[in-house]
C-alpha cells in the first residue's frame, strides 16, 4: 500500500523553462499562485507536496512564500512525475535519499531508475513508430492515395 496519495493531475502544457531577468528577480520570494500558474499545477499540488517534505517555502503568516530554488524542485517533480515516478518513489530519491551507508537501498535505488529507464525508452519507441507512421500516411492522403 502506498504512503502517499497523489491528486488527479490537472491536464496542462509541459511547462516552460522561466526566465530570470536579474540577480535582484532570482531572490523574491514567488507566491503558490504564480509558481501554479508557472507550471499549470494547482495550489493543491503544491501544498501536497510541501505536505510530502518536497517543498518548503518560507511561510509570512498564512502566505506560502516559495524561492528559486523551490522553483527548480517543482520543475524536477514535474519531470520525474512525467517520468512514471510516484511521488512516494520522488520522497524516496530526494528527500530520504538511498543512504550512503546502505548498499542494498542504493541497489534498489538504482533498479528502480533503471527500470523507469526502460520503460521510458519503450514509449519512446511506441511513440517514435506511430509518429513515422502517421507521417507515412499523411503523405499517402497528400498523394490522394488511399491508406487502407
Amino acid at each position: 500500500m502506498p504512503r502517499y496519495r497523489h491528486p488527479p493531475r490537472k491536464a496542462a502544457a509541459p511547462a516552460a523553462s522561466p526566465q530570470v531577468a536579474s540577480p535582484e528577480a532570482a531572490s523574491d520570494p514567488i507566491l503558490i499562485s504564480d509558481l501554479s500558474s508557472e507550471f499549470g499545477v494547482t495550489a493543491r499540488a503544491l501544498r501536497f507536496y510541501e505536505e510530502n517534505g518536497l517543498l518548503r517555502p518560507r511561510r509570512k503568516g498564512n502566505i506560502r512564500l516559495y524561492s528559486p530554488r523551490d522553483r527548480e524542485k517543482v520543475r524536477l517533480i514535474l519531470l520525474l512525475r512525467s517520468a512514471g515516478f510516484g511521488v512516494n518513489e520522488i520522497v524516496a530519491h530526494i528527500v530520504e535519499g538511498p543512504g550512503r551507508d546502505d548498499p542494498v537501498r542504493i541497489a534498489l535505488g538504482v533498479a528502480q531508475i533503471q527500470a523507469k529507464l526502460e520503460e521510458n525508452r519503450a514509449l519512446l519507441q511506441t511513440t517514435h513508430e506511430a509518429v513515422t507512421l502517421l507521417e507515412t500516411w499523411l503523405a499517402a492522403l497528400e498523394r490522394g492515395e488511399h491508406i487502407v
